[in-house]
């Protein structure tokens, strides 16, 4: 919390000096949002794109917020204006996966978490999606496919570790799913993994 305070003195300065600098505002919308506090959060990044119109992260952190509070429209129309604005933006692609996956679109979901790896081949968030897709509908192998492509790219990633155990654990293979479980622990991710994959299997 020390980090954020002194962040936001820092960015309140810049405003001074620049009430345009879009930077900024996204700084105190990042800390406000990192905080829970979302009407804060929105007045902020609002404030990102009304200082710079074309500001693709504003928009993204926008429908971040709106996908956070369940309003999968608001979210869709804040991804789509930022794709608009530069077509190459990967976030958005992936912020619309993770609205549709929401809704449990999911071949729409499938769609643009394809699109966001397409622009970048190692986008690990685009292979957890499509991960993820997979795991709400209960098809275990083929989630474990792209949480596996995710551990390739980041060995510490904490969430397709856990979902992997957790697949495996589900398809009544306990035995990779201990095995899973101890590669956790070498790899020093075994607090927050542990709590994740009896989350995981508490809500199948």
């Amino acid at each position: 919390q020390y980090l954020y305070d002194s962040a936001k003195i820092y960015y309140y300065k810049a405003i001074n000096v620049d009430p345009l600098y879009a930077n900024a505002y996204n700084g105190l919308g990042n800390i406000f949002m990192a905080n829970k506090q979302y009407d804060s959060a929105a007045i902020y990044f609002n404030k990102t794109i009304i200082a710079s119109p074309k500001f693709t992260n504003g928009y993204y952190n926008l429908g971040f917020l709106c996908l956070t509070q369940n309003q999968n429209d608001s979210a869709k129309k804040y991804f789509y204006k930022s794709i608009n604005i530069d077509p190459r933006f990967i976030n958005g692609y992936n912020g619309l996966g993770n609205t549709f996956l929401n809704e449990k679109q999911y071949d729409s979901a499938r769609i643009y978490f394809n699109k966001a790896i397409s622009l970048d081949g190692a986008f690990t968030f685009g292979y957890l999606g499509i991960g993820n897709v997979f795991y709400q509908q209960k098809l275990y192998d083929s989630a474990m496919l792209y949480y596996r492509a995710v551990v390739k790219l980041d060995s510490l990633n904490v969430n397709s570790n856990t979902r992997l155990s957790a697949c495996a654990f589900l398809k009544n293979d306990i035995d990779s799913s201990a095995y899973l479980l101890k590669q956790i622990f070498k790899k020093k991710i075994a607090g927050q993994a542990v709590f994740k994959v009896g989350e995981f299997i508490a809500n199948n």
